[in-house]
């Protein structure tokens, strides 16, 4: 990490450290040379006690926000946390509605096979030219495919409502 250099600060040293820098003085050049390096050794002090309290500041600051970073991790976490549920919800919503499409394909490939069988027991589709007979036949092989629609429009009420009453519910910390 650089040194910082407080220009005050390194003008006061580069005084002293030319004032000092000089041949042997006699008591009285001692004495001249003292009370001129004071001012600048009494700057440096003053100087050291401010940087010294304004690191003291810096200090008693970091120690107040430390409560605020500790709350910023904890809602880092809560947000991780509520982010990969979200992600399994979303996982789960998608299974949902691909069951709903699947039931809806065999859904319609069940209607084509009622049309296919209606077909055979009334090819022009006027089911009052059948005979009683005719309609039981029709009826006894229809059914089993009727009941399979319910089935599946019941199956796939029910993936329906799953996606419904999760809602994402838990995810996002509601």
């Amino acid at each position: 990490m650089a040194a910082v250099v407080f220009p005050a600060v390194s003008a006061d040293s580069d005084a002293i450290t030319e004032l000092e820098g000089q041949p042997q003085l006699s008591d009285q050049q001692q004495d001249t040379l003292q009370s001129e390096t004071r001012p600048h050794y009494d700057k440096l002090y003053a100087l050291d006690s401010e940087i010294q309290a304004s690191s003291d500041k810096i200090a008693a600051l970091q120690s107040e926000m430390q409560p605020y970073y500790d709350k910023l991790y904890a809602l880092d976490s809560e947000i991780r946390a509520s982010t990969e549920k979200f992600s399994a919800w979303q996982h789960e919503t998608q299974a949902h509605r691909e069951t709903i499409l699947a039931l809806d394909i065999e859904y319609k490939a069940t209607l084509s096979e009622i049309d296919r069988i209606n077909a055979k027991y009334a090819p022009d589709l006027d089911f009052t030219k059948m005979t009683a007979e005719e309609k039981d036949a029709l009826e006894s092989e229809t059914q089993p495919h009727y009941d399979k629609l319910d089935t599946l429009q019941s199956e796939k009420q029910t993936h329906i409502e799953k996606i419904n009453d999760s809602g994402g519910k838990g995810c996002l910390g509601i």
